[in-house]
């Protein structure tokens, strides 16, 4: 330790300085970390990925079949990435989000949709059948992006099947089609509604 004057004053000035200098240091590390963590939530980053789930659009369908596609054995490490025009993300992490239109050619680019290996397209409104045409329109724009992705795409009106088959959905559910046949086989097949039921997220579970 120092013995003279000048050498205490110097020895007290490095000890205050040092202590700045750490907790600007933390304060810089920390609010950094926040920032990063609130873009994330907010859908403004860029994220480099490979052989990833994109989940275009979002209604209340989404959220049930991506917690069906997370507990999948085989798919437990496949990241996922929702590319959706909301405000915040619609779901925790380790989901990621990129706020955006999803047939936009840039929120297409900040999620990386030239190496995802699926992807699924969501009806921007499951009660207006003009949302076909929207999801036509994005599968159009991810199939030229890459045209290996596996695609499959939610349907409300029947008879847009064939649009969106021509914009190279490699499957086309319709979910309204799909409910009202497990209510009909529950009443011809008996047992079928204690084996399958459908859940407020419209996804199937087993019960029994």
């Amino acid at each position: 330790y120092p013995y003279t004057l000048g050498g205490r004053v110097v020895a007290v000035m490095t000890m205050i300085l040092g202590v700045g200098v750490l907790g600007t240091l933390a304060a810089t590390i920390a609010a950094g970390l926040i920032e990063y963590r609130e873009r994330g939530q907010k859908g403004l980053r860029t994220y480099m990925l490979k052989h990833h789930l994109l989940v275009l659009g979002w209604n209340e369908k989404s959220f049930g079949a991506i917690d069906d596609f997370r507990h999948d054995p085989r798919y437990l490490e496949m990241p996922i990435c929702v590319v959706a025009d909301l405000e915040t993300t619609p779901i925790a992490e380790p989901v990621l989000f990129v706020r955006g239109r999803p047939g936009s050619r840039d929120s297409l680019s900040r999620s990386s949709a030239e190496f995802a290996a699926a992807a699924i397209v969501f009806a921007n409104d499951p009660n207006n059948p003009q949302s076909d045409h929207e999801t036509a329109l994005i599968a159009l724009a991810l199939k030229k992006l890459n045209p290996k992705v596996r695609l499959s795409a939610e349907l409300i009106d029947p008879e847009n099947r064939e649009h969106l088959e021509a914009a190279g959905c490699d499957a086309v559910i319709d979910t309204r089609g799909l409910a009202s046949t497990l209510l009909v086989r529950s009443v011809q097949d008996l047992g079928v509604g204690d084996l399958l039921q459908v859940d407020g997220c419209a996804k199937l579970r087993v019960t029994a």
